[in-house]
């Protein structure tokens, strides 16, 4: 029996949509991915365009319309609850999938997996993790803490996870999701992925968690920033919603194994010296933002140190920095490719 992945893809975006449909969508020739777009914008632009695609690939194609008025959240939820294949990815719109290649999956037999996180092959090795992995390939992880601490920071991000449905499906059914939302947390979906995973173990209830790096994966080259990375919302989603999230999952997570998801989760990207001059480059680490929430960044040590260091550097500077960082980021990221193969 060959398995399905749904592919959900939620947005608002024109110009993402449209190189996703161009770049992985159109070209798709294979068995395993079914896809969704669920489209809350606010004209008829997206719908425009892919309806006719709709028409022409409805075997694997389908389109959902929404208000513009709901959240990304409450739409992402919906989209999850009502996949009806055996796994789901929720790919978001700020990915470009060579859905062809990524049929490896298949051969590294997916099926036998509850979780897969997917990486990009450029983090082969990021923070020092997995330097030893070769690409294109499901590696197992049996430890439910070790893989939190490593990989909760990516399963955040919409694009890393393809997560069995009737697993997941379990978080709504037992009201974990229902929780996270209750409390407005933006990581809700790692939040309850892992309460989940916590209570599977306190059940013995058996399951397989892996990590595949592949070079199929690729950032969607029109979407933008996090839109909520240019104001106080950084500052809320980084420290005061992602510390609640972390405070409210199972005590089978230690407070060590909390601080060091935490941890991992700023160095990776939010809190990390590249985004930090980003911040300061767009005249967002303001020192009246850092004191306003000095309680919530100090839950770690020096962590609001840096952070106020880097707001002290002359704006100028940081977005010098800032362009050469877009400039030689990729150079590094292929040469890093080459080597890698």
């Amino acid at each position: 029996m060959i398995i399905i992945i749904t592919v959900v893809i939620p947005t608002n975006r024109y110009a993402c949509i449209k190189e996703i449909i161009k770049k992985s969508i159109d070209p798709y020739k294979g068995i395993l991915f079914r896809f969704e777009i669920h489209d809350s914008s606010p004209d008829g632009k997206i719908e425009n365009f892919v309806l006719p695609y709709q028409k022409k690939r409805k075997d694997i194609f389908a389109y959902y319309r929404y208000s513009s008025a709901i959240s990304a959240g409450d739409k992402t939820m919906n989209a999850l609850e009502n996949v009806s294949t055996e796994y789901f990815w929720l790919m978001g719109d700020g990915n470009i999938i060579d859905f062809n290649k990524m049929e490896i999956l298949l051969r590294e037999k997916i099926s036998d997996y509850t979780v897969v996180d997917v990486e990009s092959l450029n983090r082969i090795g990021h923070m020092g993790q997995d330097k030893g992995y070769m690409y294109e390939q499901i590696y197992e992880c049996s430890d439910i803490r070790l893989y939190a601490k490593k990989y909760f920071s990516h399963l955040t991000y919409w694009g890393a996870q393809i997560i069995q449905v009737r697993y997941f499906q379990k978080c709504y059914k037992n009201g974990i999701l229902k929780k996270y939302r209750m409390h407005q947390i933006p990581w809700w979906i790692a939040c309850s992925l892992f309460d989940l995973l916590a209570c599977s173990a306190q059940r013995q209830e058996k399951v397989k968690l892996g990590i595949i790096y592949t070079d199929h994966v690729k950032n969607n080259p029109v979407k933008k920033d996090h839109w909520w990375s240019k104001d106080e919302c950084y500052y809320i989603y980084t420290f005061t919603k992602f510390n609640q999230g972390i405070e409210l999952l199972s005590s089978f997570y230690s407070d060590d194994v909390k601080k060091e998801i935490i941890k991992v989760f700023r160095k990776d990207a939010l809190v990390s010296n590249y985004y930090l001059i980003n911040l300061r480059a767009m005249d967002n680490l303001k020192l009246e933002m850092l004191r306003k929430y000095k309680q919530e960044i100090d839950v770690l040590p020096g962590f609001y140190r840096k952070m106020y260091l880097y707001h002290l550097m002359p704006q100028i500077l940081a977005k010098f920095l800032d362009y050469l960082k877009t400039e030689i980021k990729p150079l590094y990221f292929r040469m890093k490719r080459r080597m890698l193969r």
